[in-house]
């Protein structure tokens, strides 16, 4: 009886110590949240015809890094309510003590990215991030709108979820009323439906002569 008792008790505890593994080596392979453009738009390119672009984002970065020419200025805005249409807050760049700017949101540097140091308040899930661009006379050239991968996902699947629900309530409207006529049909004297299908047959006859 021990020996049994004791053995059950070491399948259980290899039985929790595989699941633990398992979950642990889930939550280490799995892939941060991406940021993704959110929807079809224009590229944005400078004098020269090169497109400006970013590093990649992810939820939990610290830091942004842009793409941009000398001279040109980049504000990012952040809005934790993707219902609303404002653009949000516009982030304030963490500055190096060593390093002075007169704007901080402009780029004095060739050849290497812009760097957004966003500090303590790291990207987060749900977000809208508006990147809008000024050249180098001062003039907007235009903005790129990210959200992150995992919420634009779950957006998609609901639209197509309401989509599909209403195709299907247009179809069982569309059933539904012709069994509604199905049923007048039948209903109807056999004069009234001789009469009819007589009509019915002269109109497709006067047509042929049109």
């Amino acid at each position: 009886m021990k020996k049994t008792l004791t053995l059950l008790l070491a399948l259980f505890a290899i039985g929790v110590t595989s699941s633990v593994r398992a979950e642990d080596e889930q939550s280490s392979t799995q892939k941060p949240v991406k940021f993704d453009l959110d929807g079809p738009q224009q590229k944005i390119k400078d004098y020269s015809g090169n497109t400006i672009t970013l590093e990649d984002l992810y939820v939990g970065s610290k830091v942004v890094k842009i793409y941009i020419p000398q001279g040109w200025w980049v504000y990012l805005y952040r809005q934790c309510d993707h219902n609303s249409k404002e653009r949000g807050i516009l982030a304030s760049p963490i500055l190096e003590k060593n390093i002075t700017k007169t704007d901080p949101y402009r780029q004095y540097y060739t050849g290497v990215p812009y760097i957004l140091n966003l500090g303590e308040d790291p990207l987060k899930k749900g977000e809208k991030l508006t990147f809008s661009f000024k050249g180098e006379d001062g003039f907007y050239v235009g903005s790129y709108i990210y959200r992150d991968s995992d919420t634009i996902k779950k957006e998609k699947e609901a639209e197509e979820a309401l989509q599909k629900k209403e195709e299907e309530k247009q179809q069982k409207q569309l059933e539904e009323s012709m069994l509604k006529q199905i049923r007048e049909e039948d209903h109807k004297p056999w004069h009234q439906r001789l009469s009819e299908s007589i009509q019915d047959q002269w109109w497709n006859f006067k047509g042929l002569f049109q």
